[in-house]
């Protein structure tokens, strides 16, 4: 699929053939800014990119057809589409769309699913506002200053992406500890963050240093912990609260996590001076 060729860009730039990736934000490349009307009615053809591109909405509804699915964006939200996705794009209401699109070329964004952020703050409305007003500015170094306003919306679309990132682990967290003795499987996690299983395991990954589901059998091992250290509760019973499947696979799974076994761990409720150990991943 080819790429679209617009009209009407903000100074396209020129782009020397890639050689490498850049790594980080300072590196990346702008390939194009610009803002576009979409009349109602209007439904752009099936295509890709041959980079990343960032839409932002500024007035109206725009229904964006990609990876399977249908993201329904508002004005102030937006949505990266990563380089090679093949979508489609359809003004949702009865009123023309305005946008501004910004291409860019940057190996922080893996080519994987689109991802689709809410602007609460306001600030990426404001600076893609910006933007559109400032498009036909003449004055000196006025390319030079719309450039840097484009580079602002994708550093503030990069921020508000950590913010939803960093709010994975807590929401995760809550869901396993509602239902810590029932089955969970990664499919269940990822439902729960509104995510593939592919896109979820990757990006809460990338957040957390570990797999969703080292991260549900450390929960389960602590709480374990916990019990067999503050109650004399049978380790069968143990086990059932905790959402495994028998007393033999906890106390194998306490042995390789804490490097103790059972009995050690009821002795250490009368030896609060012995160190803590944290559960060790596979």
């Amino acid at each position: 699929m080819n790429p679209v060729a617009y009209q009407e860009r903000l100074d396209p730039i020129e782009v020397a053939p890639f050689n490498h990736e850049p790594r980080s934000l300072e590196q990346a490349e702008l390939v194009y800014a610009e803002v576009e009307q979409l009349a109602h009615g209007q439904e752009l053809e099936v295509h890709a990119h041959s980079c990343h591109e960032l839409v932002i909405l500024l007035r109206g509804s725009l229904d964006v057809h990609a990876a399977g699915k249908t993201f329904s964006i508002q004005p102030g939200e937006a949505i990266l589409i990563p380089r090679g996705e093949t979508h489609r794009e359809v003004p949702a209401l009865d009123e023309a769309v305005v946008r501004v699109v910004i291409g860019i070329n940057w190996s922080g964004y893996e080519d994987g699913e689109p991802l689709h952020l809410h602007d609460r703050g306001g600030r990426l409305h404001e600076l893609a506002a910006w933007l559109s007003v400032e498009r036909h500015a003449t004055f000196p170094r006025a390319a030079e200053y719309r450039r840097a306003l484009a580079f602002s919306a994708v550093a503030e679309f990069e921020r508000l992406r950590f913010d939803a990132s960093s709010a994975i682990e807590k929401r995760t967290r809550a869901f396993i500890m509602s239902r810590l003795s029932k089955h969970i499987s990664l499919e269940d996690m990822a439902r729960n963050a509104g995510m593939s299983r592919h896109h979820f395991s990757r990006l809460y990954r990338r957040v957390t240093g570990r797999t969703p589901t080292e991260y549900l059998r450390s929960l389960r091992l602590e709480r374990a912990r916990h019990l067999i250290r503050t109650t004399p509760q049978p380790l069968k019973v143990v086990a059932a609260q905790v959402g495994l499947a028998s007393e033999h696979h906890l106390s194998r799974l306490l042995r390789k996590s804490f490097g103790v076994g059972v009995r050690d761990l009821r002795g250490r409720s009368h030896n609060s001076s012995r160190p803590e150990v944290a559960p060790q991943p596979d």
